[in-house]
Order: C-alpha cells, then structure tokens, then sequence
C-alpha cells in the first residue's frame, strides 16, 4: 500500500467515529490553511484576504501555516495525509505538487485531496533583470541567439522552468535552468545579476517592476492585465496560444464528507463573490477571481493536468 494511501487509512479509522458528529457542528475549531511556500510568497496577498471572510462566516478562526519545502509537497503531503474532518486544509495551485513536476513526495490532488473550490485564475508573466539589454520579446531572442549558453533563468517551480522551456520550444531562445527554495530567493539572485529571466505571477515581481528594478516582457494570455496595462500579451508578441498560468484554490483531505465540502464551499466561494474582496483580489495581485463549486474545481484541474502533461512531453521535461 502507498505511504500516503496507508497514513490516510488510518487517519480516516481515528476520526471515523466523531465524522459523523462532526458534520452538523462542523466548524468545532480552528481551521487551518497550509501554504506549502514561505510567508511572502505571492499566494499570501489573496490567502489572507479569503481567509479573513472565511473566518467571518464559518465562526472559527481561519489560520494560515507556512510549510515550505519540496516546492511545495512538504505542506501538501500534511494536509493529504490529514484526517478528513475539513480543519486542515490546502491553498495553492495543486499542478505544482502533481507527478508530472515531482519526482518525489508528490500529491495527486485529484485523488488525494477533496476539491474544496477554485479562488483565482493567475496568468504567468516572463520577467528580466532591468540591466538585461532587451525590452522585448524579440530582443530576448537576439540576445540569446548571440550568446548561445549564457542566459540563465530561475525555477523556484517546476511549473515555472517548463514554461521556459516551452519558450524556448516556441522561440529557439535557450536558457539555463538554476532551481531555488522559493520566490524571495530567485529575486534575490534576479536583482543581483546572477541570473537573467525568470516567469511567473506578477505578485511574485511587482514591487520590482514598478520601482523599474526589473521588466516585464510579455503576459502569458489572451488580454493585457489591468494591474499593469503597458505590459504586452504573449500574442501581441506573435505567440497567440502561448497562454500559461495557474488556477489557486482550497483542497481537503480525500474522504472529507459532503456536508463538510459543502460548508467551505459557500464560505470560500462567498468570500471571493464578494466585490470589495474581488476589487482588492484583482488590484493588489493582479489575479483574476473564480470561486467556484467544488466540481468545477476538480474539472479545472484534470484540464490543466492535461495540458501540463501534454507541455512537459513536447519540450521533453524531466521532474525534479
């Protein structure tokens, strides 16, 4: 029996007799909400403002816990193997734990976690050192193409480094991937020079970006985001379906009862309804807010399972 299926087993036989009881009281006290990232890292802004109306309607705290390492399998592993009584619960994007970017202790959300709801739809954007020479998408590839082996980009994600490698598919423009433990740390070595490009949320880079200490290329999507409306889409750059990024959401143990699904599902999905949370969602990390029912999120993922599998075999990626 796999390690995570046996910790789940027994999980689910020490909270099997109090489920039931549980259901109709549920919240009985404080929920917890697993980061699998450090604190400041980009899924912080919007966590704690779905959090904090969370906590309003449920009637318990709602607490945020970093546990960061393994990209993010190290959080996602503990709430996998969680009991299924909905106090602990996962936020993230769950294709980063997937097989298809972790060798190692990863987590299959489709079956290791109960779909909880989507939050928000995040689109990827490519982002250089503002002492790189180059403004554009062209530029890039000029600037590769004359320095074959120099570029160097950073991958705190898996999910990060295929889209640079799908880039370089597209484009012919190379670059080395360098790995980090998290988002700080890749800006650090962006800011110092040590490495060129890196891709992502703009959460991750905004600070940076408007204070000029790095440039956004292009935004991976169909429409120019109203966060930062100068930065130009990846089809105004002639790439029309290079559309890349990421759906954030809650996820539970698998096996948490429907009752309890449920009830997170109208707390989470409200909060994001809610206009001033979705005002303060779409101008403080530029996502784009998507509550969701609970199928809806497990549909959203299975298609980006599909299309993220479908990318690694192109480009021929390899998890870490």
């Amino acid at each position: 029996m796999d390690a995570i299926v046996r910790r789940r087993f027994l999980a689910m036989a020490v909270a099997a007799p109090s489920l039931a009881l549980a259901q109709s009281d549920f919240p009985t006290r404080p929920i917890r909400v697993i980061i699998g990232f450090p604190p400041g890292s980009a899924l912080d802004p919007d966590a704690r403002l779905i959090t904090r109306e969370m906590e309003r309607r449920l009637g318990q705290p709602v607490v945020i816990e970093h546990r960061p390492g393994a990209r993010g399998t190290i959080g996602a592993r503990l709430v996998a193997t969680s009991p299924p009584d909905g106090h602990t619960l996962y936020y993230g994007n769950a294709i980063s734990i997937h097989p298809i970017f972790n060798k190692n202790n990863a987590v299959d959300a489709g079956k290791d976690f109960s779909a909880v709801s989507a939050t928000t739809r995040v689109p990827y954007y490519v982002i250089v050192r503002s002492t790189l020479p180059v403004r554009t998408l062209q530029e890039l590839i000029d600037y590769g193409r004359a320095r074959p082996g120099e570029l160097k980009h950073g991958a705190p994600s898996q999910t990060f480094d295929l889209m640079m490698k799908m880039l370089t598919e597209r484009t012919g423009v190379a670059s080395r991937s360098i790995p980090y433990r998290a988002s700080p740390d890749m800006i650090v070595a962006l800011l110092a020079g040590d490495i060129d490009v890196s891709a992502g949320p703009v959460q991750t880079y905004v600070t940076h970006l408007r204070s000029g200490t790095l440039r956004a290329l292009f935004i991976a999507d169909k429409r120019r985001s109203p966060m930062l409306p100068e930065v130009q889409t990846s089809a105004e750059f002639g790439l029309p379906d290079f559309e890349m990024g990421a759906t954030n959401g809650l996820w539970a143990a698998a096996g948490t009862p429907r009752a309890i699904i449920q009830k997170l599902n109208a707390a989470a999905a409200a909060a994001v309804a809610d206009p001033a949370i979705a005002d303060q969602i779409r101008k403080g990390s530029g996502d784009t807010p998507v509550g969701s029912t609970p199928e809806a999120q497990l549909q959203a993922f299975e298609s980006d399972t599909r299309f993220w599998a479908e990318a690694a075999r192109r480009s021929n990626f390899t998890p870490d």
